[in-house]
């Protein structure tokens, strides 16, 4: 399933609190091809541009939660996540978010989820100064569980001082459990915004250091690099 040149970024509202997905999503081994911040069509009566220009083609524009679900407390087995997410915030727009989240799959978790048999090859191109969380799979999440999954994204945090994760961006929940996963792909920062980099998961803080329990099973690292 590809939603190149369709226009959809994802299947929900930003900041879908209220509407967070909330079912069990079985991608029969299929691979979904996300096309965030695409550029493609008209801009007026010319063709779009071939690469993003000074008018803003192809940058998301006042979205503060890009991915397929932009909240989802959920079930999802079987599934690959590849293609593009273009994200770029410009503070002399109409753009007012301070604060970006983004996954290829999901950009904010807020409860108990599970992700079994999951590869992630998204390519995510964050651009801007802005902060922000940013995951292969999962931007901000707490309460979740990880098994047989593939990191394989390439996330690019540019000068942006954001928390960027091989599969999750930001954590914040009690306990984290990881198990039979291989991290591969690459991650690019320019260290003079000092962006956090991580293989796995770039930071994790519940505000109580102290009663936070990670699980890790079975983890391979198979040739990722991280530079910044």
């Amino acid at each position: 399933i590809s939603l190149a040149h369709t226009g959809i970024t994802g299947l929900q509202r930003d900041v879908a609190v209220d509407y967070a997905y909330t079912g069990t999503l079985d991608g029969g081994g299929k691979i979904l091809t996300v096309a965030a911040g695409e550029i493609y069509g008209y801009r007026g009566t010319t063709n779009a541009p071939a690469s993003k220009d000074t008018a803003g083609s192809g940058q998301i524009h006042g979205h503060s939660q890009v991915g397929v679900f932009s909240t989802a407390n959920a079930t999802v087995n079987n599934l690959t996540v590849g293609g593009d997410m273009n994200l770029y915030f410009r503070t002399n727009t109409t753009d007012t978010s301070t604060t970006y989240l983004a996954g290829g799959l999901v950009a904010k978790n807020t409860d108990t989820s599970t992700y079994t048999n999951m590869t992630t090859s998204v390519n995510i191109q964050y651009q801007g100064t802005t902060s922000g969380s940013i995951g292969g799979l999962v931007g901000y999440g707490s309460a979740l569980t990880l098994t047989n999954c593939t990191g394989s994204a390439t996330i690019n945090a540019g000068n942006s001082a954001v928390y960027a994760g091989g599969l999750i961006g930001q954590y914040t929940g009690s306990t984290l459990a990881v198990s039979n996963t291989t991290l591969s792909g690459t991650m690019t920062a320019n260290e003079a915004n000092h962006a956090r980099l991580g293989g796995l998961v770039s930071r994790i803080a519940n505000g109580n250091y102290n009663n936070v329990t990670v699980t890790l099973t079975g983890i391979t690292v198979n040739g990722q690099t991280i530079t910044g």
